[in-house]
């Protein structure tokens, strides 16, 4: 791949993308956003990117946002609904528990299974995505995200 060639024209795709921005933000230690390899497929587009953004423990100031992914925000208070669970939260309301949404599918998966690295993977990923650990409760009759904090998964 010369510095011009346009990733997506070689044949990368999605999940390639999702690894190629994983690997640049562990060996150059920023914080890339998947966006950022759309908006720039090139090496050299990305390579301009990668110069310009400060490392992940960096806080030296603003950072250009088409570089680095949002900073977190404080809390001070439950953050509001999106519209998506809003949605949710509302049929919920008619049909309370309906199992309409969670799709359970077996997945056989061959070779001997590392339970130790799989409860670590699963840990790491709740501990990461706070979607996972978010519950909605309603106060007034208004609902609301509680956020609980990463904890570990307990398994029988």
């Amino acid at each position: 791949m010369a510095r011009h060639d346009d990733f997506f024209e070689l044949g990368g795709h999605s999940l390639l993308a999702t690894q190629a921005v994983s690997r640049i933000r562990r060996e150059f230690d920023i914080e890339l956003p998947l966006a950022a390899l759309f908006d720039r497929p090139t090496v050299r587009g990305l390579a301009e990117l990668v110069s310009g953004a400060e490392t992940a423990d960096a806080d030296t100031g603003p950072r250009p946002s088409h570089v680095l992914a949002p900073a977190p925000q404080p809390r001070d208070c439950p953050p509001p609904l999106s519209f998506a669970q809003q949605r949710l939260w509302f049929l919920d309301q008619f049909e309370p528990g309906s199992p309409a949404y969670a799709i359970p599918m077996p997945i056989r998966l061959p070779g001997d299974l590392d339970i130790k690295a799989l409860r670590a993977a699963l840990n790491a990923v709740v501990a990461r995505h706070e979607v996972l650990r978010t519950r909605i409760e309603t106060e007034n009759g208004v609902p609301r995200q509680l956020i609980d904090p990463p904890t570990p998964i307990p398994y029988t």
